[in-house]
Parts: structure tokens; sequence; C-alpha cells
């Protein structure tokens, strides 16, 4: 059922207001980089994504990459303890991060940086 989705959310992240505190001991426990960086699927999930939206100058926004994860995977970063994709994946430390413009956030893969620097 899920495969036939465009997008699924899990009920388990959906609270009413009242369980709100309740949940609050309940929810998951924030993953350090190290878990982070073990979990394979989610480090493949993070860089095909970004991967796939590269600009010419290298650089993927955020939102683009957001909205590609979304179409892809049943993907919540609630679930890594983190409640915006941003702070998960500032979190990996697998990507550099810049903001340019109004504030727009753009990422690259820190591999990728390596490779064009040397």
């Amino acid at each position: 059922f899920v495969n036939a989705c465009s997008k699924f959310l899990y009920l388990e992240n959906l609270g009413t207001l009242s369980q709100a505190s309740e949940e609050t001991a309940a929810s998951p426990q924030r993953k350090s980089a190290k878990e982070l960086k073990s979990d394979t699927k989610l480090v493949g999930l993070l860089r095909n994504a970004v991967e796939a939206c590269i600009g010419d100058d290298g650089w993927s926004h955020l939102g683009q990459v957001g909205s590609h994860i979304s179409n892809q995977a049943s993907f919540d970063p609630r679930n890594y303890g983190y409640s915006k994709l941003s702070d998960l994946i500032k979190a990996t430390g697998l990507f550099d991060t810049e903001r340019r413009g109004s504030n727009q956030p753009y990422l690259r893969d820190k591999r990728a940086a390596k490779k064009s620097a040397g």
C-alpha cells in the first residue's frame, strides 16, 4: 500500500495536542552524527537526492532536495529525532551548506567538493 501512494505518512508521527506531552518522552532520540552516518539507507537517500538536484555550480537547493526525497520515499526527519530536514542534513556532517540570496540554503556532498579541489 505504501508504494501505491505518491506520499504516505506514518500515523505514529502524527499526534493530537492532548498527547503531545506524553509523546515527548516517547519521541525518537536525536541520533548522533556517527549513528546517522552508519545508516546506509539514510546516507544513500540523502546523497542520491542531493546528486539528483545538483545545479551547474555543483550545489543543490535544499527545497528541491526535500521534494525529491518526498517523491522517492516515505521519509520523515522526525524518525531520526530532528524536526527539519536541514537539521538532519547538518547533523550528518556529510554535506557542505551555504546560504545564498534571501537566505536560501544550498548543499553539496563533501566528497564532491574534495574531488573538485584536488
